[in-house]
Parts: C-alpha cells; sequence; structure tokens
C-alpha cells in the first residue's frame, strides 16, 4: 500500500462527516490493503453498500460479499465503469493515470456523488514534497468544487463533487 501514514484516520474522519455513500468504486486495487481499510471503515456505518474494485493487474484476497472485483482495464471500460455510478457513490481514483481517471468520470457523476483521487498536490511547485501525480490545475475547470478538501489533501487525495 502506497498511502499516507495516517490513511484510516483521514478516511474515519471523512466517513463521519461526509455524505455516507452507498456504492464505492475504487480504481486501482494492487493488492487489496487499501481497498479493504476503506471497505472495514465504511462497513462500521452499516452493510448496506456495494463496493466494485477495479484493476487489470492485482493480487486482491478474501473478497467480502458486497464487493465486486473487476479485472479490466480501466480505460478501455470507461463507459461501463460510468454505469455504475449511482446517486451517493464515491469514486476513488487510485489508478494509473488519476487526471484522467477523475475528467472521463465526472459526466457519470450524479447526486451527492464524491470523487476522489490520489496522489494530490495543489501545484506542480509542491511535488518536491510529495511525489504528486495530479494537481489543481488538471481538473479546476471540471465544475465540481472541493469537498472536505483540507481533510482529505492531508492524506494526499484530492476530494471533488458536483456543485449544488
Amino acid at each position: 500500500m502506497q498511502q499516507a501514514a495516517n490513511i484510516k484516520e483521514v478516511f474515519r474522519e471523512y466517513f463521519s462527516l461526509a455524505i455516507v455513500p452507498d456504492r464505492i468504486i475504487e480504481l486501482g486495487t494492487a493488492w487489496g490493503t487499501f481497498t479493504r481499510i476503506v471497505y472495514d471503515l465504511r462497513r462500521e456505518i452499516n452493510d448496506d453498500f456495494l463496493f466494485f474494485t477495479i484493476d487489470n493487474l492485482s493480487e486482491i484476497q478474501d473478497i467480502p460479499y458486497n464487493m465486486i472485483y473487476c479485472n479490466m482495464n480501466i480505460f478501455l471500460n470507461i463507459d461501463f465503469i460510468g454505469s455504475l455510478v449511482t446517486p451517493k457513490t464515491l469514486i476513488l481514483c487510485d489508478n494509473g493515470n488519476k487526471p484522467g481517471e477523475v475528467r472521463l468520470l465526472t459526466p457519470y457523476l450524479k447526486d451527492d456523488c464524491v470523487i476522489m483521487a490520489h496522489d494530490y498536490t495543489e501545484t506542480k511547485e509542491s511535488y518536491h514534497i510529495y511525489a504528486g501525480e495530479i494537481i489543481w490545475d488538471d481538473v479546476k475547470d471540471l465544475g465540481l468544487e472541493r469537498y472536505h478538501y483540507d481533510l482529505m489533501k492531508e492524506a494526499a487525495w484530492l476530494s471533488l463533487k458536483t456543485k449544488i
């Protein structure tokens, strides 16, 4: 897992403050360590949700009953992934091209959807502090608003939702 050391605490606080997702779509499963953290934190609220995790190469083990692993190329299946989006969906972009993932999935967002991207830094100048893969300039034109921005930025995640 290549997440910040505080990732569990940040997502725990996020789930206590934010819209509780009925569906989570994660792009970039890898070994499934982060997947399981998010799944377990969401499950602490209740079991009434679906979790889709998507990757073309993954070593995930022991998939829970309401989690679906899809082995596929994300960019060749954007329409399918977009069809999974329902109101109150949380999309976690953590695959190989975070700006592309956010851009391609933004049109599929519905009411109370949140889209996040990992390895976020605000500017290219801050790349030396953290190995960023997405900056604000990559997505500022998409018409989304920052959502629990300061909290998620603590763990190098960009968090956005549709404007009301």
